[in-house]
């Protein structure tokens, strides 16, 4: 059986990099994609928000995800998104993660990291996040967290990870044994 794919999504701030990170370092061959990999080259380019920075969001995403295709079956694919509960993004999640899984038949373990709002903000503003040009205003965030709901947030296969009080060790620790358990 080819090794899965793990997508974990949530808030900016909420800590996907991070424990991705630590996820990586427990699951042997693992690659890492996260949401700003595909997000940076138009960042750099582009303002958020833009037509222009959306049409090559969506051209890097769409190269990255056929090449991600002819990854080693045997390397687990760790994976990051912000994605809110729209139509958008779940054709995007569909056109993407979950084509990849259905043309490589891996496995897939969806979860959702929830945090308390307090500690989310905090996170976000960690001057850390200037570096990557990651989003730090809570002001975006708290809009964010009260209009949109994170994607597939009340499906009952897809697994919610309350990491408020978690270090990113111990919750790459929950997602593994939760992948373990199948």
């Amino acid at each position: 059986m080819p090794a899965p794919v793990v997508h974990i999504n949530g808030h900016p701030g909420s800590g996907k990099l991070t424990i991705a990170r630590a996820l990586q370092t427990r699951m042997p061959g693992a690659r890492l994609l996260d949401n700003h990999t595909l997000l940076d080259p138009a960042l750099a380019l582009f303002d958020r928000g833009t037509e222009d920075l959306v049409a090559l969001r969506e051209a890097v995403r769409a190269c990255t995800f056929r090449a991600a295709r002819r990854l080693d079956p045997d390397a687990p694919l760790i994976l990051t998104d912000a994605l809110d509960d729209s139509d958008y993004a779940e054709a995007l999640f569909s056109n993407h993660v979950g084509a990849l899984v259905k043309d490589t038949s891996r496995p897939l373990h969806r979860f959702i990291l929830d945090i308390e709002e307090a500690e989310n903000v905090r996170r976000l503003q960690n001057p850390d996040r200037a570096a990557r040009r990651k989003l730090m205003d809570a002001e975006i965030l708290r809009e964010g967290r009260e209009t949109h709901r994170i994607l597939d947030a009340g499906a009952p296969w897809v697994t919610h990870l309350d990491v408020t009080h978690l270090t990113a060790a111990a919750a790459a620790d929950m997602i593994l044994s939760k992948i373990s358990d199948g």
